[in-house]
């Protein structure tokens, strides 16, 4: 009997005539006669034959893991807040500074003029207490100017660190639109609360340098919308 060109199931092998397993010579048509994988020459096929050649199996396909976006740089320039004391004498009866009462908490050192009587102090310093009594900010300015020639301030030197961010992950900060020593923090929410959570960056921190640029209040605003990605350099005071 002729061997059905439809009945591929049961088909033998050409060469011993034992059914096909797994070890199997894999038969390849060349024109009127095969050759095993080997090169030689196997028994001629009938015409109309169908070889089956066995295919390897699909290796299976390798689950793409999303890459997560990287974080926004953190760069300290401080690592740590600390507090000093420093005494001062006033000559002719003036301390040579300007100071940012904006907010009711933060006395600021907003400039040291020429001369200035204070000691070991920096612009954007707080100062916590004055002859050892704290207060609000507007009355530790008021007694500095009203105190004795000689006078003793607790300061706080601030931590100072670098944060580059772009619109998006800053959407969610906002400072405020007064004239101050730098940009006040006032509001932390969306994208920006979990740079702000890592970067240890809390409400009334201060904004005092955009891209390595000291300017005021006004041109750091107008920098901050303008730009697309910056680099914040802010004062943090607790």
């Amino acid at each position: 009997l002729k061997p059905s060109a439809h009945r591929t199931d049961a088909m033998l092998c050409m060469c011993c005539g034992a059914e096909p397993g797994p070890d199997a010579t894999e038969l390849l048509r060349t024109g009127d006669e095969a050759r095993d994988t080997s090169g030689m020459k196997v028994k001629e096929q009938q015409p109309g034959m169908v070889v089956e050649i066995p295919m390897k199996e699909p290796e299976p396909r390798k689950e793409e893991i999303p890459l997560k976006a990287a974080p926004p740089e953190v760069k300290r320039l401080e690592d740590v807040w600390y507090e000093f004391n420093t005494k001062a004498t006033k000559k002719d009866g003036k301390v040579g500074c300007k100071i940012d009462t904006l907010t009711r908490d933060y006395c600021i050192l907003r400039r040291l003029e020429p001369g200035c009587v204070l000691r070991d102090v920096e612009v954007m310093d707080r100062v916590l207490s004055v002859n050892g009594v704290k207060d609000t900010a507007p009355a530790l300015a008021r007694k500095m100017a009203e105190s004795a020639e000689t006078f003793e301030l607790s300061v706080q030197r601030p931590k100072r660190i670098d944060v580059t961010l772009d619109k998006k992950t800053r959407d969610g900060m906002k400072v405020s639109e007064q004239d101050s020593c730098g940009l006040v923090i006032t509001g932390i929410s969306g994208p920006f609360e979990s740079i702000a959570r890592d970067a240890k960056v809390k409400l009334l921190d201060r904004i005092v340098a955009i891209d390595g640029s000291l300017s005021t209040a006004d041109e750091l605003r107008l920098l901050l919308r303008k730009r697309d990605k910056v680099v914040l350099t802010i004062c943090c005071y607790s």
